[in-house]
């Protein structure tokens, strides 16, 4: 993430909304609440805001640096894809 000698900071929307479609979830920003959304794509009723580990929700990009970035993604799929692990076992 460097650029002559420039090493960047944050993400910019569209390539948090890749890395989540890489994992299989939509990443949108919702505006009006200042919140963002994952959705699972295969699943669309398991979405959740995305949140910090402390449960704080992150309102904007720049919330966040790169490596925090990272691990708020992380943490929000884990937790979203332990919730429809139980909910489809409780089926």
């Amino acid at each position: 993430m460097t650029t002559k000698n420039f090493v960047r900071t944050f993400y910019k929307l569209k390539e948090l909304e890749d890395k989540a479609a890489e994992a299989g979830f939509l990443f949108e920003f919702k505006p009006q609440r200042r919140v963002f959304e994952l959705k699972n794509m295969k699943d669309p009723d398991c979405w959740g805001w995305v949140i910090r580990r402390d449960g704080t929700k992150v309102e904007l990009v720049r919330d966040c640096t790169i490596e925090e970035w990272d691990d708020v993604l992380r943490y929000n799929i884990e937790r979203l894809n332990t919730t429809e692990e139980k909910t489809h076992s409780q089926s």
